[in-house]
C-alpha cells in the first residue's frame, strides 16, 4: 500500500490511472474487439480469452498488440468465407424456390394435358363406337339385301 502511495506522490494520480487503464482495461477491451472479428463458433474466441487471464498485467498490452496481425489475417478471411457460403446458400435457396415453381407449373400443364387427352380419348371412343356400329349395319345391309339395299340407305353415314 505504501508503494502505491509513493507512486502517486511521485508520478501523480493521472499517471497511476493511465497505467491501470493501459495494463488492465485497454488490453481486454482490444482483445474483445479482435475476437468479434472471428465467427461465433471459432475456437480462437475461447482460447484467447482463457490465455489473457494467465498473462501478467505488465505484458498484456504487448501480448494483445501481437495478436492484432493474427486476428486480421485469420479472422477476416474466415468471415469472408462464411459470408460467401451464406450467399451461395441463399442463391441455392432462391434457385430451389424458382425450380419448385417451374415444376409446379409443369405439373399443372401436364395435368391439363392429361385431362385433355382423356377427354379426347372418351370422345373418340364414343365416336368410333357409333361409327363402327353404322359401318357394321351398312355391311350387313349390303350382304343381306345386296347392292339394292345399300342404294336405299345411301345416307347411312349421315344418320
Amino acid at each position: 500500500m505504501g508503494d502505491v502511495l509513493a507512486d502517486v506522490a511521485t508520478y501523480g494520480f493521472s499517471s497511476l490511472l493511465l497505467t491501470a487503464v493501459l495494463c488492465g482495461f485497454f488490453p481486454v477491451f482490444v482483445l474483445r474487439l479482435l475476437l468479434l472479428l472471428y465467427p461465433a463458433a471459432h475456437e480462437r474466441r475461447t482460447e484467447w480469452l482463457t490465455e489473457i487471464a494467465h498473462v501478467p498485467y505488465r505484458e498484456r498490452l504487448i501480448w494483445v498488440m501481437a495478436l492484432i496481425p493474427t486476428a486480421f489475417f485469420e479472422a477476416i478471411p474466415e468471415r469472408v468465407r462464411q459470408r460467401r457460403t451464406a450467399k451461395q446458400n441463399n442463391n441455392l435457396d432462391a434457385d430451389r424456390i424458382e425450380l419448385e415453381a417451374a415444376i409446379a407449373d409443369l405439373d399443372e400443364v401436364t395435368r391439363q394435358y392429361v385431362q385433355e387427352v382423356e377427354s379426347n380419348k372418351r370422345a373418340y371412343m364414343q365416336w368410333s363406337e357409333v361409327d363402327e356400329d353404322k359401318s357394321t349395319n351398312a355391311l350387313l345391309t349390303f350382304f343381306v339385301l345386296g347392292s339394292k339395299g345399300l342404294k336405299d340407305k345411301t345416307n347411312w353415314w349421315w344418320s
